[in-house]
């Protein structure tokens, strides 16, 4: 590649200007009264911000000389920021005077060694007196104070702030993170979480929630994957004489290993839950170490050449309660030892002192063991601010809820006080309603409004949606609709920016233009549906013929101008059902099958044979499926298994009426069956399994 030169006077003044064209950009958000920055990136909307290491991000010069300049600042702000968090705009504006007043010197005769050794014993001085007048910050009125400052002089945001690092303390992490509603929470995590769920859904304990609970269970740490039903017997065998539940955590937990667990979790032998172990590599070995100290065990690795079936339960750590979900794993107060904890909190920030990649900070930021986490949300109704507070302390009994903030300035129960101090503080400000809803060990949750009488918010999927449109005009409205109805939203231009981002993403649906240049609609949904089979299409179009065309490729359509109710109404109705395919050899069956679930209101297509069972799911593979394990001319896991090629993520019940089939059954669990049912079963069983299957989100 052929390079550009320049010398002497022409390249020290094309780097000046590049310099100051960064610096004047910067310095406009400089003190209280700085200005926003309006910045267009290179995909989604416009971003309003007055950080000043944001902005200098995002300019690159078209002179390439130039440019230089402008790099040469972006790495002062950016170095700033990693190391001070804040003061970009500061040093931006430093590092302009340095840069000019140093041009100035060295064209003037002074020798740049002797300046620069000047530059920095000047910075000693500067940096000794600094420290020499600065104070301390003592206790939360400081922090809040400092925070408020921080957050643009807004106090709300202030109090959130130091709320937050009061909360968690010193080895506490604190993050924000953008929500997928428009409602502010603040989340505390107590304990250990990790984004792994239950291996089977079999091991929900609650249905109504999906989780699975274990009371002050036994926690196995295991490095490889457990397949073999004799490497768990034994220990299975001194869990259960013990009377405790389990948790297993390991690389994997396959065949007939989960199948063990899964049928003496439903016979009611004993509780167990079984998870994949968070993160891989080095960083799973890591975070499998943390668990281990912080639950008094001992972490099973390969190289201590210890075995399942002679493992002592001296070696399983302990916790007051875990928590299991389909995504994440929440481990409390674990029977570690307080001075090993400490030990491992050490290793840990001495680790972060030597890193120098910002991920690895990140990452070893996130295993501090012994704080938490906080997030904050708020949204506004119709001009009414909703504030939802929730914490993850010890919760309040229900006979308390009622007189809960009788004693709200006397109460020292440790867990509880933030969601308490922070409510009580916006009821006081604003005169409104502050509702409570707690369980025990599960934290508490109050939600304040200002004024009684508004209607209460509402709930909003929070889904990962994306609009194509070749109109900008079109984009940027659906954009401003889809967010403020809670949802996460990505634009594209064009059917081919639309492939690749679902094929990199996999969102949950796409609103998308049916004629674009390119690409059409109708070709780019063939080629999402190959991408991603469980991302909903819908088509916008004022044509037609446009219309039933894409009605035919079986996506849904909205026809234009637009309609905001309506097209709410419509993606919450596409996410929220899937057409059932019945598949039975039986005809009177399934008409009666038919009638059932047509009379609830659901789209219901029938399949005698499992080739009109696999044409059916090609053109509808988000349906739901009710599948007969026994058809003629196939066997059902043979069916399961091509509907699973086709969608991983497929949701299938299977159906059976014999008792030689119960093998076969549990196989299909383990092919990821979403469940199953033993026929003659009751309509009320059935209904309640679709119900809680049709929640069933994409994977």
């Amino acid at each position: 590649m052929s390079k550009m030169i320049a010398y002497d006077q022409d390249a020290l003044e094309a780097i000046k200007r590049g310099v100051g064209t960064l610096s004047r950009a910067v310095t406009k958000t400089l003190g209280p009264r700085g200005r926003n920055v309006l910045l267009q990136k290179s995909f989604g909307p416009p971003v309003v911000t007055k950080d000043g290491v944001t902005v200098a991000k995002e300019i690159d010069l078209e002179d390439p000389f130039e440019n230089i300049g402008a790099r040469i600042v972006r790495e002062v702000a950016s170095k700033t920021n990693d190391v001070a968090g804040d003061g970009t705009t500061t040093a931006t504006v430093l590092a302009e005077a340095i840069f000019n007043e140093g041009l100035r010197a060295v064209i003037g005769g002074i020798r740049p060694v002797h300046m620069k050794q000047g530059i920095e014993q000047a910075v000693d001085d500067i940096v000794a007196k600094l420290k020499a007048n600065s104070v301390p910050v003592k206790g939360k009125d400081d922090l809040t104070k400092v925070a408020s400052i921080a957050a643009n002089n807004d106090p709300t945001i202030g109090q959130h702030v130091a709320d937050a690092l009061d909360r968690v303390g010193k080895d506490g992490v604190v993050t924000l993170d953008e929500g997928k509603t428009m409602r502010t929470e603040i989340e505390v995590v107590e304990g250990m979480q990790f984004d792994k769920g239950y291996l089977s859904p079999y091991f929900v304990t609650d249905a109504s929630k999906m989780e699975c609970v274990l009371e002050e269970p036994y926690i196995l740490v295991h490095e490889k994957k457990i397949t073999s039903i004799k490497d768990i017997v034994p220990l299975l065998e001194k869990v259960v004489q013990a009377g405790r539940s389990l948790l297993i955590v390991a690389e994997d937990v396959e065949r007939e290993a989960l199948a063990t667990l899964v049928v003496n979790r439903l016979r009611g032998t004993f509780q167990c839950c079984a998870v994949k172990a968070p993160a891989y590599g080095d960083r799973r070995k890591a975070m499998m170490e943390d668990l281990a100290i912080l639950t008094g065990g001992t972490a099973i690795f390969e190289s201590l050449g210890i075995k399942l079936e002679s493992l002592p339960l001296t070696d399983l750590g302990q916790a007051k309660q875990v928590i299991v979900d389909k995504d994440n794993t929440k481990v409390i107060q674990g029977g570690g030892k307080k001075a090993d904890i400490q030990a491992r909190i050490a290793q840990i920030q001495h680790e972060l002192e030597k890193s120098t990649s910002d991920y690895d900070r990140e990452k070893l930021e996130e295993r501090m063991p012994d704080g938490g986490s906080l997030s904050v949300r708020c949204t506004s109704d119709d001009g009414q601010a909703i504030v939802e507070v929730t914490d993850s302390g010890e919760g309040i009994a229900a006979a308390d809820l009622e007189r809960v903030f009788e004693p709200l300035y006397t109460r020292k129960t440790k867990g509880i006080g933030l969601g308490l101090a922070v409510s009580k503080r916006y009821a006081e400000m604003n005169r409104g309603q502050l509702d409570v809803e707690s369980e025990l060990a599960c934290g508490c949750s109050f939600r304040w409004s200002p004024s009684e009488g508004r209607q209460p918010m509402v709930e909003t999927s929070g889904l990962n949606l994306l609009v194509v449109d070749d109109e900008p005009d079109m984009r940027s409205s659906l954009w401003r609709i889809l967010r403020v109805q809670g949802h996460q939203v990505a634009v594209a231009e064009s059917g081919e920016q639309a492939v690749d981002y679902v094929r990199d993403n996999e969102p949950d649906g796409v609103l998308m233009d049916i004629r674009m240049p390119g690409i059409g609609g109708v070709e780019a949904f063939r080629k999402i549906r190959e991408a991603s089979p469980d991302t909903f299409v819908i088509f916008m179009t004022a044509y037609s013929e446009a219309a039933e065309e894409a009605r035919d490729e079986g996506a849904n359509v909205l026809p234009k101008p637009l309609d905001v109710e309506g097209i709410c109404e419509l993606i919450e109705e596409t996410a929220a059902t899937r057409p059932i395919l019945v598949v039975d050899d039986d005809t009177d069956f399934c008409s009666s099958l038919e009638r059932v679930l047509a009379g609830k209101g659901y789209d219901v297509q029938i399949a005698n044979t499992p080739a009109q069972a696999i044409g059916f799911f090609q053109k509808q593979p988000r349906a739901l499926v009710l599948l007969d394990m026994k058809l003629n001319g196939a066997a059902g896991l043979e069916v399961l298994h091509e509907l699973k090629q086709l969608n991983a993520a497929a949701v299938v019940v299977q159906m059976s009426g014999y008792s030689e089939l119960e093998e076969d059954m549990r196989q299909g669990l383990e092919m990821n069956a979403y469940g199953y049912l033993t026929k003659p079963f009751d309509g009320d069983q059935m209904l309640a399994m679709l119900q809680q299957a049709m929640r069933e989100p994409k994977k």
